[in-house]
């Protein structure tokens, strides 16, 4: 439950961005670069399915709500009340990751879309036939 918090906590921080963000469409998939910006949060949509019961929750984002990624590899974000500050870095095939420098703090996400107007990140964390999956709508 404490990680299930934390990986809320970082995918809320992380959403709302207001500063200009260049479309990737290089064969090579999105770079630090391209997600840099200030995101604002549209929604995060979980499931929480264990013992064969899907928890769904979805959160909206308040329009104070941001995710700030800066070029020094760090994320500031503001959800809500809470405000965090994390890693992140942006993997050669798609994905992103969120936390550290602890190993068991860090989370990994696909990148299912980034433009100039729009980042989704998306993933699924299994424990045995249980899972955690969450899908978070960044927006500029």
């Amino acid at each position: 439950m404490k990680k299930l918090l934390l990986v809320i906590s970082v995918i809320t921080l992380s959403t709302i961005l207001f500063s200009a963000c260049k479309k990737s469409d290089n064969s090579q998939g999105a770079t630090n670069g391209s997600v840099q910006a200030k995101w604002s949060l549209d929604k995060d949509i979980s499931d929480d399915y264990y013992l064969n019961v899907h928890n769904r929750d979805t959160t909206y984002g308040l329009s104070t709500d941001y995710i700030d990624f800066r070029a020094d590899g760090k994320v500031y974000s503001k959800v809500d009340v809470s405000l965090d500050t994390s890693n992140y870095q942006v993997l050669s095939n798609n994905k992103i990751v969120l936390g550290g420098p602890n190993p068991l703090d860090k989370d990994t996400f696909d990148i299912q879309t980034l433009t100039s107007s729009q980042f989704v990140l998306h993933s699924k964390q299994f424990s045995g036939a249980d899972y955690y999956e969450e899908t978070v709508y960044l927006k500029k």
